[in-house]
């Protein structure tokens, strides 16, 4: 909608709260913090429509996870950003699987599943190839993907 594309970064952050029941005025009280979370300071009053969509996910990954919610899923979302923003995002998550109920990462990242999942589900074509411990499924999808030996 062009309409969303011409509002700021900080009216989407105004309206992402809303959307996830936190008030107004808690919203506004956090504002700071959520930019300066972002890394957006130097862009937050410009239309959305002249983000990357890095910056977006950036923006979209800080509304997602300005509570605890009692489950989080999270598509991707580690592969926005610099290293730094990587790292600080993952921290963040780690706080929330500590404090709140499931958060669900998908991820092809298999350092990032190694190192931030309890448990892993492995699914290719839709279907459900192992269950269990993050080493363990892990390991048997990289052995799935060595070549044969045609010897």
């Amino acid at each position: 909608c062009s309409a969303t594309a011409n509002i700021s970064g900080r009216i989407n952050f105004l309206f992402g709260g809303l959307a996830l029941g936190i008030s107004k005025t808690e919203i506004s009280n956090r504002m700071d913090e959520l930019i300066d979370y972002s890394g957006l300071r130097d862009l937050i009053d410009l239309p959305m429509s002249t983000y990357s969509n890095g910056i977006k996910a950036r923006l979209a990954f800080t509304i997602a996870t300005a509570n605890s919610p009692d489950a989080l899923v999270i598509d991707e979302a580690l592969a926005v950003g610099d290293a730094s923003f990587q790292a600080q995002s993952s921290k963040r998550i780690n706080g929330i699987r500590q404090n709140a109920g499931a958060v669900v990462l998908v991820s092809h990242n298999l350092n990032e599943i190694r190192n931030s999942c309890d448990r892993v589900y492995w699914i290719e074509k839709g279907r459900v190839v192992a269950v269990g411990d993050p080493g363990d499924v892990v390991d048997a999808y990289e052995a799935s993907l060595a070549p044969i030996d045609a010897s």
